[in-house]
């Protein structure tokens, strides 16, 4: 068939057109074929890119431990690069979702050990401000209020996450004081 000719870019447009018109599986197929061929040809940038998208794909269809298995995937193919601590933080997202519902410890262990790993590697990187952010909404999903507010508050002005922390930590102190 033609769709079996395609190249590896050729097969992502296709999956972003599927996606577009919300026929997850087939953008899934597409991009699976995608990342099978450019993982063939050792296209390490590409590669990562096609897992970034399944992950996006996989949470869209509301598969989130697949969504987290795409990231760690891309993890070691970005080893020592700004895209391994990107799959690292797009897996602390997706694993805040199952940490919410679940309240799993492994989640909880998992994200710490995710977010240890940006700010030790990668001190600069964007998600490394959101430390604070995601521990907070941790213990927000635990029913925890004064604690996040005051975590909320060492966020520095400035910072990516400031704007999200401050609105967050009004939100904590109105459900503390609701209690």
């Amino acid at each position: 068939s033609g769709a079996s000719s395609l190249g590896p870019a050729e097969l992502l447009n296709l999956a972003e057109t599927h996606f577009a018109r919300g026929d997850f599986d087939k953008a899934l197929e597409a991009t699976q074929r995608a990342f099978d061929l450019q993982r063939k040809t050792g296209a390490k940038k590409e590669s990562i890119q096609s897992l970034s998208f399944m992950a996006g794909i996989f949470a869209k269809l509301d598969r989130i431990p697949e969504a987290v298995a795409a990231c760690d995937v891309a993890i070691p193919i970005a080893a020592g690069t700004e895209a391994a601590a990107d799959a690292d933080f797009q897996a602390v997202k997706l694993e805040q979702q199952l940490y919410a519902s679940e309240r799993k410890a492994f989640y909880k262990r998992s994200i710490d050990e995710r977010l240890g790993r940006i700010t030790k590697d990668f001190p600069s990187h964007p998600a490394a401000s959101y430390k604070w952010l995601v521990e907070g909404r941790i213990l927000e999903a635990e029913k925890k209020f004064a604690e996040p507010a005051e975590q909320y508050a060492l966020v520095k002005p400035g910072s990516p996450s400031y704007e999200e922390c401050l609105f967050r930590a009004g939100h904590c102190r109105f459900a503390e004081g609701k209690r």
